[in-house]
């Protein structure tokens, strides 16, 4: 073979140029879309971190405060005290959260199914937390719909969502302002379900927040304008649950001042 035509068979087997635009086309997008991630995760830590660090500061800072105060004023130990306990289980419910969020394995739940009485949750949860309201000016009601079926679930963790349900709303309803806790059943495509909803007379949840909420670390403008305490992990941890339950979770909001929102959560009867 002469040497032109060794050329020529070398030539002829490389790609041409209309063969690799395409390709690098490709690669840039699948690059610009990997950068975008890597930013927005960038961001997210930034966030988390900006966030944690201002939840655990007020905490620590009231405990340096008061344990100074409590050697000064020995006379007023009542008081500080019970405030000293309160910062903690503040920081006790933010580690808790944590932990819970890096050790959660939707696929791999570890969940204590037995069968559960929504009605007998709801109500001894309700009573418990009676005097909280109260104390807050909030008037606090339990409707209950009689003879609901029993469901398979892990009892502590329906209370954990139940407990951040009626937390966010005691936080965000103004004194003078109302909580309503109902049980209900409704059956959907030949299945029945079973489940509860908690309504307020809150600030409400904007529209375009609605599909946010849900996210680990996401809070919305009523978290951040209320100055209420909070990393944005209680609605997340509340999905995550009732999604290892095969259950749904949902809200309902005209994001107005008042008009408050209600959150429903939905678990399936299985027969027996």
């Amino acid at each position: 073979m002469t040497d032109i035509a060794k050329e020529e068979k070398a030539v002829g087997a490389m790609p041409v140029l209309d063969d690799i635009q395409p390709l690098v086309r490709n690669r840039t997008a699948d690059l610009e879309i990997t950068i975008a991630q890597l930013q927005e995760l960038d961001q997210m830590k930034a966030e988390f971190v900006a966030n944690i660090s201002h939840e655990l500061r007020t905490p620590l800072s009231n405990f340096v405060v008061y344990l100074h105060l409590l050697g000064l004023n020995p006379e007023k130990q009542d008081a500080y005290v019970a405030t000293l306990k309160r910062e903690a289980h503040r920081l006790a419910s933010i580690v808790e959260d944590l932990i819970f969020v890096s050790r959660w394995n939707p696929e791999q739940q570890d969940l204590d199914m037995a069968p559960v009485d929504i009605n007998a949750l709801v109500e001894t949860y309700i009573t418990d937390r009676t005097p909280i309201t109260e104390n807050s000016g909030l008037a606090l009601t339990l409707k209950q719909m009689p003879a609901l079926p029993k469901v398979q679930a892990d009892q502590k963790r329906l209370e954990q969502v139940l407990d951040v349900l009626l937390s966010n709303a005691f936080n965000y309803t103004p004194s003078g302002g109302q909580v309503i806790v109902c049980t209900q059943t409704s059956r959907v495509a030949g299945e029945q379900w079973v489940g509860f909803n908690v309504s307020d007379t809150g600030v409400g949840i904007p529209r375009e927040e609605q599909f946010k909420i849900f996210d680990r670390f996401y809070r919305g403008t009523g978290g951040h304008d209320s100055g209420k305490p909070g990393i944005g992990l209680g609605l997340a941890i509340a999905r995550e649950i009732i999604d290892g339950h095969q259950g749904r979770i949902e809200v309902e909001s005209e994001g107005i001042p008042g008009k408050g929102s209600i959150f429903s959560v939905w678990l399936p009867v299985h027969a027996d």
